[in-house]
């Protein structure tokens, strides 16, 4: 793996000082963070290292899963081990600033937004529907890349969610938003909310008060169904 990825869009990018609206395919200055980093571990009582820690042992086990077949091979148009399009399947990739990898997350849209996925990006861009196979987007380069399926949910509950995270476009980002907020959002606290609402399903995580993008990979909750690996 590189040592320096291009900057993650999840949890901390809300506190930096951002002045121009960041893209999907732009890369992201990453100068102004490292001073609000020592907030968000206070804020969330945790550490570097247990972040670290979470991420790259959701990410081995990633790496090492068995992938699945998806819930429904006509919707998704896949065979096994190939990107998936259905409405409601998690994406989640590493994303590294510095030596901590805190990842990325998404949730694949629900129509009208065919061939996307709704991602809260960063704090100019908020929620969005983003385009593109998560592998071929700039942003993504040299990324691992993954998406995994709820175990305990129906297709249609995981369309229910797709359906409910499409409503958060244009909601503004905040990495102090909590897992019952519905006005601001972080990466993978989206999926989360976009689960428990829509699906009727809470998903679990390790760190009170917080989900990481890691807490999607594991736990006997989600199976892996597609992994990408430069």
């Amino acid at each position: 793996m590189k040592n320096v990825k291009q900057a993650f869009f999840c949890i901390l990018l809300a506190s930096s000082a951002l002045t121009t609206p960041i893209h999907a395919n732009e890369m992201v200055n990453t100068s102004s963070i490292s001073e609000d980093e020592n907030d968000f571990y206070k804020y969330f009582h945790i550490s570097k290292d247990e972040v670290d820690k979470l991420t790259e042992d959701a990410f081995q086990y990633a790496d090492q899963a068995p992938l699945v077949s998806d819930k429904d091979q006509s919707a998704s148009r896949t065979t096994v081990g190939t990107w998936s399009l259905r409405d409601g399947v998690i994406c989640v990739s590493d994303a590294k600033l510095g030596p901590v990898n805190y990842g990325h997350a998404g949730i694949v849209a629900a129509a009208p937004y065919y061939n996307q996925t709704i991602e809260a990006l960063n704090p100019s861009a908020g929620a969005q529907a983003v385009g593109g196979y998560w592998p071929s987007r700039e942003d993504m380069q040299g990324r691992r890349i993954y998406q995994c399926g709820v175990i305990a949910t129906s297709i249609e509950q995981d369309q229910q969610a797709a359906i409910m995270a499409s409503q958060w476009i244009g909601k503004p980002y905040d990495w102090r938003s909590t897992l019952t907020t519905t006005d601001t959002f972080y990466c993978s606290q989206l999926v989360y909310q976009a689960y428990r609402l829509g699906a009727g399903y809470t998903l679990p995580h390790s760190t009170p008060g917080v989900i990481f993008p890691a807490d999607l990979l594991h736990g006997g909750a989600t199976e892996l169904i597609y992994r990408y690996e430069p």
